[in-house]
């Protein structure tokens, strides 16, 4: 998900008769967040980068597959298709074009938008770390999380997988 300060209206109430004014912030920063769910376990683990460029892509996964990810939902964007990534030995759970409703971390992106579109932040960090604070605890309730991305057919897709890559 890309998380900047170009900011854009978000839908809010307001007492009727009363007139919302929402400012929005036109500064061109921002920082991609790379976001893994867990629906098993109800937990989501993350990371900031720079960019999504392949190379960047392939060294995150290198790196979570050494701490012991084995699997991955994700749908065709280039740098998750790429041979760079493809060759860090991820299983990747391809989903259908045109489908990000399918897309596990995209509820959760969703909702992160929800909470945090429509409100100006004095400088880049400063929506890290709101975002940061949020992910914290989102996953300090796991029940809650499952219930927003741990769909029947999602855990059900990734446990074929788990026998396979068993330590």
């Amino acid at each position: 998900m890309r998380a900047g300060l170009l900011g854009r209206v978000a839908r809010r109430w307001c007492e009727r008769g009363h007139k919302l004014e929402q400012k929005v912030q036109m500064e061109y920063r921002w920082a991609y967040l790379l976001a893994g769910v867990d629906p098993v376990a109800g937990r989501v683990h993350w990371c900031w980068l720079a960019d999504m460029k392949a190379a960047t892509l392939a060294q995150v996964m290198r790196d979570a597959t050494a701490a012991g990810l084995r699997t991955v939902v994700w749908d065709g964007a280039p740098a998750h298709t790429s041979n760079a990534v493809r060759a860090t030995g991820i299983r990747a759970i391809t989903l259908p074009p045109y489908s990000p409703e399918l897309n596990p971390a995209e509820r959760l992106f969703g909702e992160i938008r929800r909470w945090h579109e429509g409100v100006e932040y004095p400088t880049l960090e400063h929506k890290k770390d709101a975002i940061d604070r949020w992910l914290e605890a989102a996953n300090r309730d796991p029940t809650w999380l499952r219930s927003l991305c741990g769909w029947d057919w999602v855990i059900e897709s990734i446990r074929p997988y788990e026998l396979i890559c068993a330590p």
